[in-house]
């Protein structure tokens, strides 16, 4: 008999794959909008690390092969769709298969992941903890270490990976439910939007930490150990807070969709892209107010690619066990 879904895991995965889209609606100006800027800092803080540390907390070490390929196969034909965006609307054509830049990086990240922990199950994880994240502190030395193979968000992201694995679910379950974290998780939330929009620029300072696929710029590379150390802290933080204050019960829809977020995270970007493409920010771009109602498609995009229509070309290429056939 399979297992009851928790709610709280599909709540969170809603909510960050919404988080998702906004940064990528708002990236494509941060440039020149203080209001972009500030909201890209503030999702992207939490919004990778926290998907990646709930991939750690569902992982098992079965099917490894089939997951992999699956992960592989939607990378590739990602980065196909891409090209063929590129093709349509006229733009300059690039094709790099083994380029981590842009939105597959993490299906190739995700089955780099799965593999590595299979491959290490029977080691302590503490110590493969403690190695991965001293990896990931003082990887951004090494210029050489970029988007080829995804090498550098593979290096900086797995701590949050493994340490999804390590940590009891149950317990954060259970946590999830006290009042007063979850009050006290909504502080330290809407703390930091305050700092991410009032002290906007003081803090932009870090945004090619929150990447994790950059190496020290000239600013920090002195420091950029401790920059990168305060970065992990204020994810690992932000993330805990983010599930904390997620609503334990289910919440319909919300809860439904939450369950469909690879297809979401496979079609959206695509969208924005093409968008972009042919114009259609440019229009947005006029005022403050029309830049808000771009940040504000994040809601009726979710909603939309969530419905089954759009589970094309996924259902033909994740993995299912038999039994979930």
């Amino acid at each position: 008999m399979a297992k009851q879904r928790v709610a709280l895991w599909d709540n969170v995965k809603f909510l960050l794959i919404t988080a998702v889209i906004l940064g990528h609606l708002v990236g494509v100006d941060t440039g020149s909008s203080h209001l972009f800027r500030s909201l890209f800092m503030f999702v992207s803080s939490f919004h990778m690390p926290l998907f990646i540390f709930i991939s750690g907390l569902f992982h098992k070490n079965s099917n490894i092969k089939e997951k992999a390929v699956s992960y592989f196969s939607i990378y590739a034909v990602l980065k196909i769709c891409y090209l063929l965006v590129k093709i349509f609307t006229h733009q300059k054509i690039k094709f790099e298969l083994f380029d981590g830049d842009g939105l597959p990086w993490y299906m190739f990240a995700m089955a780099v992941f799965i593999i590595i922990t299979y491959l290490l199950k029977d080691i302590d994880k503490k110590y493969i903890f403690v190695i991965f994240l001293l990896l990931g502190l003082f990887s951004g030395y090494d210029k050489n270490i970029n988007d080829f193979l995804v090498l550098s968000r593979i290096i900086v992201f797995y701590p949050f990976y493994l340490l999804g694995t390590m940590v009891n679910r149950e317990r954060i379950e259970q946590l999830a439910k006290k009042r007063y974290l979850k009050v006290f998780s909504g502080a330290v939330i809407t703390a930091w939007g305050a700092v991410c929009f009032f002290l906007t620029d003081k803090i932009y300072i870090i945004r090619p930490l929150l990447t994790g696929r950059n190496p020290f710029g000239e600013k920090i590379i002195g420091y950029g150990v401790l920059y990168r150390a305060g970065v992990y802290a204020l994810m690992a933080a932000l993330s805990l807070c983010f599930i904390l204050v997620t609503p334990t019960f289910k919440l319909g829809k919300i809860t439904d969709f939450g369950q469909r977020t690879l297809q979401v995270y496979f079609w959206h970007d695509l969208i924005i892209t093409a968008a972009c493409n042919l114009g259609i920010y440019e229009f947005f771009s006029s005022s403050g107010y029309l830049k808000l109602a771009w940040a504000a498609l994040c809601i009726p995009l979710v909603f939309i690619l969530s419905l089954k229509i759009f589970r094309f070309p996924l259902n033909y290429l994740i993995y299912k066990p038999k039994h979930e056939k």
